[in-house]
């Protein structure tokens, strides 16, 4: 005599993924296994026959039409990817000699310029008079930013003010170097050109406005993986935001984050 106690499983399952039978019997115990109350796909596999049944045909259907999509996509040809001039030297330099977990965002701003992202035009200083001559030199609108260590780590959200239209609102903002400078100590101010024209990325294309261009958000792509190819002690990369123009203009970056590990 059996014990039937801990049978359950075996002959009420919940799902089952194949069910072998002899040419006579399968369907049967396809169909008292589906009126059991079987949640899974099933199929008969019959010797002498070329019949398979599912309980869902659809999601069937659809899953091995994303199989095969997969498979397609994995035995494709590697594209070939474009020669890319970078200067590997400056990162070395500029990784030894600034020994932070946090890179200050001069030094991230030089290293990705060394990959090829191009950047805002843009002045750092020290105190606010220069940051109002630097604004005129720029000219306007700007945007004047603080940058601190403490600031990278804590996204300070009143570090940047942005539309500043003359020299006047310029050193209005002065607020921001008395306040920011009792929380963080020492810092610099940057003053940086408005990309006009541009927008951040939402690659395609918006409303009455042209597509934004593909082929330079490709191009960056690329050049940020080529750099945490060549230097592997970078554990965290951003670059926020990338400003696509219309094909044929300037696209550039307006803020770098990097982070190496010590």
């Amino acid at each position: 005599m059996v014990n039937s106690r801990g049978l359950g499983g075996i002959f009420r399952p919940r799902s089952l993924a194949q069910v072998g039978a002899r040419a006579l019997s399968g369907d049967r115990i396809v169909a008292n296994l589906i009126a059991g109350g079987c949640q899974g796909p099933l199929s008969s596999v019959n010797p002498k026959a070329e019949v398979v049944w599912w309980l869902r045909p659809l999601a069937t259907a659809t899953t091995l039409q994303l199989m095969c999509r997969r498979s397609r996509w994995l035995a494709r040809l590697p594209a070939k990817l474009p020669a890319l001039r970078v200067r590997k030297a400056v990162d070395s330099k500029l990784l030894v000699t600034d020994l932070r977990e946090w890179l200050p965002a001069a030094t991230t701003d030089a290293i990705l310029q060394a990959y090829g992202t191009l950047f805002a035009l843009s002045r750092r200083i020290t105190n606010l008079g220069d940051a109002v001559a630097a604004a005129h030199e720029l000219g306007c609108p700007v945007v004047l930013k603080a940058e601190a260590v403490g600031l990278l780590r804590e996204r300070e959200p009143r570090a940047v003010r942005t539309g500043l239209r003359s020299g006047d609102e310029v050193s209005a903002a002065g607020d921001l170097q008395r306040r920011l400078g009792k929380k963080f100590g020492e810092f610099t101010l940057q003053v940086q050109a408005h990309a006009e024209d541009h927008r951040e990325v939402l690659l395609g294309r918006f409303r009455s406005a042209p597509a934004a261009d593909l082929d330079t958000a490709y191009d960056a792509l690329l050049r940020l993986q080529r750099l945490v190819t060549d230097v592997p002690k970078i554990t965290e990369l951003e670059v926020n935001s990338l400003i696509l123009a219309k094909k044929g203009a300037s696209s550039v970056a307006v803020d770098g984050r990097m982070r190496v590990e010590l």
